[in-house]
């Protein structure tokens, strides 16, 4: 052995040299060394024992900030448990919603049946059977209304037939009335039986129910498919009375308009916002029909008193409030059972992507969203349900003040502006500003206010319509003020909710009259009416809300 190394000394020499002057074998030497190692592992233990302290302390941090908080929503009778949107219970016989024609639909929506099934897809196909009818004539739609009040369009029945469908060779009716026994014709041979049996239904059943769960991890995802159905009914039903009221069968009209009101009433219960937009929809259908009996001077006194009675009845302003206070404490569920299943199960880019649709993710973004995820604090989704609240009370629902009658539209915009200024920034300052649920959740609420606004002035200027169509019935004209309708025709002077002040009225000699708010810019433009220049829509931002009334036709 000593001979071989003998016989090789520059091998050893070199291995030597080779060790000593390499920084990197020393290190490692000197780091593997039992001392180093020790260091290392108790400096790892510290900065491990400081990450989990950093962690416990958010968590705990987080939730007695979160229940501090709570506690003084509460004192402001601004509860965040669930049971506070439950709608109260109907009885079956009392619950629109189980009527025996709706049991499909009642059914799959009361134990959220996924998928639906072949009877739910029947009913759906019953509802398109007009725009299958339809087609099949030659058009390209189902009929629709063919006019607005907004507009001061008159209802065309050619337009209620719509367009013909392209290739198709249409003969059209001799005349507008034949026009208009054709959409009638169509409701026969599909939904009019139908339509028919819910009118009889509605009579003693004014509510409905259907019964959902709401106390569930993620809100957001509640099947609501009876919505579209209700909008459908009643925008068939409005359909059919402006037809009616062409072949002057104002009674029918009047059982057709007083059916759609009915389904925009039957949704002030439901707690989830979506449902208030529909009823919004289907009261402003509701008023056109309104609007087109009074044009036409078909409406008897009879009729007039109980459509003013159904449109007084509801009161949007207070209803907006209700429905954005339920939108609060739906949205703080879904806080509540997004940190339950955050990060295994959801993270923040999962939600986002099931509230809004866009592209699918790539493969590295969903791991880097994975990793971002388990990273973050669980502790600071306590200060995103803060920050959540904070928002909706301050900005929100200051839109909705309570016990008022008047709106400032004005401050609403800036009061949303003011809300989006405090979401606006990259994703990194929403992550330690603790809003990345407010961003997702909270800005596109902020009109809903100024829709129900504008519901609110239709409804007004609806009633007093019908107020004033009364008083002409009894005394032959009508009234030189407003006032004069109180108290037989009012109880009181109809105001413009926008500036408190009363409802605008211009009446002619030759009977015809308007009534107009102010609207959204709070300018007082004589009735000025703004449209579009490419949809030829009413521009409800500009000019002013109008009610045109013709001299009668």
């Amino acid at each position: 052995m000593n001979d071989s190394l003998e016989a090789n000394p520059y091998q050893t020499a070199s291995a030597a040299s080779i060790f000593q002057r390499s920084w990197i074998l020393r290190f490692f030497r000197w780091v593997f060394t039992p001392r180093v190692l020790g260091r290392i592992a108790c400096v790892l233990l510290s900065l491990a024992t400081l990450v989990v302290l950093f962690y416990v302390e958010e968590k705990v941090r987080g939730r007695w900030a979160w229940n501090r908080y709570r506690e003084a929503l509460e004192k402001q009778g601004l509860s965040v448990d669930i049971k506070t949107v439950k709608p109260p219970a109907l009885a079956e016989d009392a619950n629109f919603a189980r009527s025996p024609a709706l049991k499909t639909l009642y059914d799959y929506t009361s134990q959220q049946k996924r998928p639906l099934g072949k009877d739910y897809e029947q009913f759906q196909e019953r509802l398109n059977e007009p725009q299958k009818l339809a087609q099949k004539l030659g058009y390209a739609q189902s009929p629709n209304m063919g006019g607005t009040w907004r507009k001061s369009a008159w209802p065309d029945p050619y337009k209620m037939l719509g367009e013909p469908r392209k290739g198709a060779k249409v003969e059209p009716p001799a005349s507008p009335e034949k026009a208009a026994e054709l959409v009638l014709d169509i409701y026969r041979q599909t939904t009019g039986p139908l339509i028919d049996a819910l009118q009889a239904e509605a009579q003693k059943r004014r509510y409905s129910n259907f019964d959902i769960n709401y106390d569930t991890d993620d809100p957001f995802a509640i099947l609501l498919p009876y919505l579209a159905h209700w909008k459908g009914l009643g925008q068939q039903s409005a359909t059919r009375a402006v037809a009616e009221l062409r072949l002057k069968q104002p009674e029918a009209a009047f059982r057709d308009t007083l059916f759609c009101l009915h389904m925009s009433e039957t949704l002030k219960d439901d707690p989830i916002l979506i449902s208030f937009l529909v009823s919004v929809a289907l009261r402003e259908i509701g008023i056109s029909a309104v609007w087109y009996g009074l044009g036409t001077r078909q409406w008897n006194a009879r009729q007039l008193e109980e459509l003013q009675a159904r449109i007084e009845g509801v009161n949007m302003l207070s209803q907006v409030r209700r429905a954005l206070n339920w939108e609060r404490v739906l949205g703080q569920r879904g806080i509540d059972g997004f940190a339950r299943q955050f990060p295994h199960k959801m993270t923040f880019a999962t939600l986002g992507s099931s509230m809004e649709e866009g592209a699918p993710r790539s493969m590295e973004g969903e791991m880097l969203d994975k990793v971002l995820s388990y990273l973050y604090p669980k502790g600071w989704l306590y200060f995103e349900s803060i920050n959540y609240q904070r928002l909706f009370v301050e900005h929100l629902l200051r839109m909705a003040p309570s016990g008022q009658e008047r709106v400032d539209l004005k401050a609403l915009d800036q009061a949303a502006k003011a809300m989006e200024q405090e979401l606006e920034g990259p994703p990194v300052q929403a992550v330690f500003r603790h809003q990345m649920l407010s961003r997702l959740l909270l800005p596109a609420l902020a009109r809903v206010m100024n829709r129900a606004v504008n519901s609110h002035m239709a409804g007004t200027m609806a009633a007093t319509a019908c107020a004033l169509e009364r008083f002409r019935l009894d005394h032959g004209k009508l009234p030189q003020a407003l006032t004069e309708l109180t108290p037989k025709y009012l109880k009181q002077a109809p105001i413009d909710a926008i500036d408190g002040q009363p409802l605008r009225y211009k009446v002619d000699a030759e009977g015809s009259y308007e009534l107009y708010s102010i609207a959204s810019n709070g300018v007082d433009e004589g009735g000025k009416v703004v449209l579009f220049d490419k949809s030829g829509n009413v521009n409800q931002q500009e000019g002013d809300w109008v009610w045109k009334y013709p001299a009668g036709r």
